[in-house]
Order: structure tokens, then sequence, then C-alpha cells
């Protein structure tokens, strides 16, 4: 159900569903800060945190009897948009779009969120993060696995990812750049079979409030400020 206001403000119900979004990427690639400036629109219900690759996306609402044995058609059939619709629905009242984060760190991991995707939402709206600088995203990933503290609002962050300058192993940030473009093509080919945007995350550095823009008009919501 929908509710909107007219420019009386009066109030206006509707059956519309609200629509689905996904947020998508490699980890570090930026998916938390664009999943929470997306979740601070009040027209906007999010899951909280983030949803995990697994059981999600390879069980479904399997994960609750361990056994798609256990589930009827119906439920193999529903389950995905069921659980996801009630996970996100729980942050505001008659939302205008509902949607949730997952990231993840393998090819496995990203065909089974884009297998899902195709069988039982063809109607999400998927929001790509990508990191073009990928010494930046190695060199990120390492300090916050070496400090504990991820996100610049974490606290502790001034004092605590204060560290020396990391030497990066040639071999190591090979083999990383090589998970990253393969995990990121899987996710690409969803331009294929949604609506789908891609956010760069030096650019939203850049022009965030463009970036906060288009993506409300994305996701179906009026634009404001983002704080």
């Amino acid at each position: 159900m929908e509710v909107r206001m007219e420019a009386q403000g009066q109030a206006v119900v509707s059956d519309k569903q609200p629509n689905r979004y996904l947020i998508v990427g490699y980890s570090r690639s930026g998916t938390t800060v664009i999943h929470l400036a997306l979740k601070g629109h009040p027209q906007i219900s999010t899951f909280n945190g983030e949803l995990r690759p697994e059981p999600f996306f390879n069980l479904g609402i399997s994960a609750f009897n361990g056994s798609p044995a256990g589930n009827s058609e119906v439920e193999l059939e529903r389950g995905h948009r069921a659980v996801f619709d009630a996970i996100t629905s729980l942050d505001c009242d008659s939302p205008l779009a509902i949607g949730a984060k997952t990231a993840c760190n393998t090819t496995t991991h990203a065909g089974n969120i884009v297998t899902v995707l195709r069988e039982h939402f063809p109607d999400m709206k998927v929001i790509h993060t990508l990191r073009a600088d990928i010494v930046a995203h190695f060199g990120s990933r390492i300090v916050s696995r070496k400090t504990g503290v991820m996100h610049s609002w974490n606290e502790g962050f001034s004092r605590e990812r204060k560290t020396e300058m990391v030497k990066l192993d040639r071999w190591q940030l090979l083999n990383f750049a090589m998970q990253v473009e393969g995990v990121n093509e899987v996710f690409a080919d969803l331009k294929t079979s949604h609506d789908y945007v891609t956010v760069e995350n030096g650019a939203y550095m850049d022009d965030p409030e463009a970036t906060h823009q288009a993506l409300f008009e994305f996701v179906g919501v009026a634009c404001r400020e983002v704080t």
C-alpha cells in the first residue's frame, strides 16, 4: 500500500507496491555509504544490516528448515520475495521503496545472487557499486582488516585508522584485482535483464549530491538532501 500527499496536504491511499532495490558490489566498494544514503530517506524502508550472500541467496526460504524437500512448490516459488519484503519493510510505514545491500567477494556468491534475481525478482532495481582505483580499494581492505575499523563514522576512526604507510604485495594486488573484475563482470550481466545502474566510488565522492538525486529518482522517491 502506498500513501502519498497531495499539494493540499490530503493523504491519498493506493494499492501500489513499493519498488524493490538491491545494492550489490565487491566488499569495500561503497555499498554501505550508498545503503545509508538511501536508508535515511523517509519514504524508503531498508533492512538495517547487510543481507549476507548465504543463506538467503543460495537457500532462500529453505534456510529455515534446512532442506528444499521440506518446502511446498508455492513456498519455493514465492519464498525469496516473501522473506525479502518482510525484512525490508520494517523501517517505516507505507514506503515507496524497499531495499537492502549485499557485498560479496567470490564469483560463486555473485552468481547465486544473479540467479535469484532473475528467477524471483525480475522487477528488482539493481544498484551496482564499483571502485575504479584498485590500489585504493585493495589498500582500504588491508587497513580495515588490520585496524578493525571499517568506516569513517565508526568510533575510533580518526585514531585507529592512523596507520603507517602500507606496502602492497604486487601479486596479492593482482589476485585481488582479478577477483574484483570477476565479481563485477557477473553483476554487470544484470544490465541485460534488470533495471540497473552503476555507482563509481570516486565519482560519488566528487559529487555525492548528484549521485543521491540520481539514486532517489532510480528507486522512485522524491529527491531530498542527505544528512
